[in-house]
This record gives structure tokens, C-alpha cells and sequence, in this order.
């Protein structure tokens, strides 16, 4: 897979990630831990998708282009009780 797809397929999912992080009511079990799935299904896709890349630079660009949204990701995903 090229890096184009790589960051199509992952730039259209962190909308879904972010709203499912940001709109999961801590007083509803089931809700968090499907915000948790999706987040952490998502890292690990973005971290696979780092390692797939040969090329530096691309796995550069890859982090420029969705790095601030990860990390946006990941701090929403350790405020969940």
C-alpha cells in the first residue's frame, strides 16, 4: 500500500476516532469501551502503518500530515476512566 492510500484510509477514520472519544458518556461502560476499541484499533493501524513505510521521508510525511491528530487521539484515549 502506498503512502497516499495509507494516509487517505487514516485520515478518513480519525474523524469517526475523535468523535467517538470525545462523545463517549463515562457512566455508560459499553460506550467507553467501544470509544476505547476504536482508538486503540486506530493506533495500532497508524503504528503498522510507520512500520510498513521503507522510506524515511515518507514515514516523515506521515507523521506531519496526521501526528497532531494522534496525539489528539491518544490524550483523549487516557482521559477515559
Amino acid at each position: 500500500m502506498g503512502l497516499s492510500d495509507l494516509l487517505d484510509e487514516l485520515s478518513e477514520e480519525i474523524p469517526d476516532v475523535l468523535e467517538a472519544l470525545e462523545d463517549a458518556d463515562p457512566e455508560d461502560d459499553d460506550d467507553v469501551a467501544d470509544a476505547r476499541d476504536l482508538a486503540e484499533t486506530f493506533l495500532e493501524r497508524y503504528q503498522e502503518a510507520l512500520e510498513e513505510l521503507d522510506d524515511q521521508k515518507e514515514v516523515m510525511k506521515l507523521q506531519r500530515t496526521v501526528g497532531l491528530q494522534v496525539e489528539k487521539i491518544k490524550g483523549l484515549l487516557s482521559r477515559l476512566p
